[in-house]
């Protein structure tokens, strides 16, 4: 349905003569044909969130987690110079206000910011790994006092510079070489706009402290909020339970019968159509 040329992006990065990079590519590729119908363009718009959502999960495991999803727009907007930078300033190792909230107050072995920047809309994640003596609400109270601390007190400038200084290095590192480059324009191409690679660096080096403020206000809010819990449940009903989700499960071939023998070695017949074995 979607894999045709018009639906396609090929970049090339480095030196080479234009005119006969043109006709190469033209040679490998210009005889593959257009989609025979037309793609698909989603129009779907998913409907306000009118309140907060929540899941608990509760099954066979070690470690605890609580994270909590803030909608949040497509890559496009202009919003995402802010939010890229309160994903640094929350979300820093050592330095960030999750980890001083929670990592350095024993209340998680790890904390985590994931802000996906995509075409579609997004979900803004902060999350935590519990430690054995930390209960979930006593981690959700964290992580909200956290956000809340950002929203209602916003950022110093000396932490929003480091904020910044950090992302201007990243960038750099990311763009090391030119697969790195390519890749990197790709992923802005496939989000919607090519030329954030060359606009968002500068955009987010011009973010105000007030903007990041105003932009954690609009956004991490617990009306747009879906709070996950995951519960380790490690009791002998839940193994039995879940013993399907630890295991692997393979797709066999209905043709090929398996046996275990009594010292459990398997046993494989032969596909008699095939000759061939699973």
């Amino acid at each position: 349905t979607y894999y045709w040329p018009e639906n396609a992006t090929l970049t090339i990065i480095g030196g080479f003569d234009k005119q006969a990079t043109l006709a190469s590519i033209q040679q490998s590729y210009g005889n593959i044909p257009c989609a025979v119908e037309p793609i698909p363009v989603i129009e779907t718009v998913e409907p306000e969130q009118l309140g907060p959502r929540r899941l608990c999960i509760e099954r066979a495991g070690e470690v605890g987690v609580v994270a909590i999803g803030f909608k949040v727009p497509s890559g496009t907007n202009k919003d995402w110079a802010a939010l890229k930078l309160i994903e640094q300033i929350l979300g820093a190792e050592k330095s960030g206000r999750l980890y001083k909230s929670l990592d350095d107050k024993g209340f998680a072995s790890d904390s985590f910011v994931f802000a996906p920047q995509l075409r579609d809309p997004s979900l803004f994640f902060v999350g935590a790994y519990l430690t054995k003596e930390t209960s979930h609400q006593a981690a959700e109270e964290n992580i909200i006092g956290a956000l809340s601390a950002l929203i209602n007190t916003g950022v110093t400038e000396q932490e929003l510079a480091r904020a910044k200084a950090v992302i201007k290095a990243q960038t750099v590192f990311e763009r090391d070489g030119p697969f790195a480059v390519a890749s990197e324009i790709n992923e802005y191409i496939a989000m919607g706009d090519w030329a954030s690679y060359i606009t968002l660096p500068e955009l987010i080096q011009n973010v105000s402290a007030e903007t990041v403020q105003q932009v954690a206000a609009k956004y991490l809010v617990t009306k747009s909020s879906t709070t996950a819990w995951f519960v380790p449940d490690n009791s002998i009903e839940s193994a039995v339970v879940n013993s399907g989700f630890v295991q692997p499960n393979y797709y066999r071939d209905p043709d090929n019968i398996k046996t275990i023998d009594s010292i459990g070695v398997s046993t494989l017949t032969q596909n008699k159509k095939t000759n061939s074995i699973d």
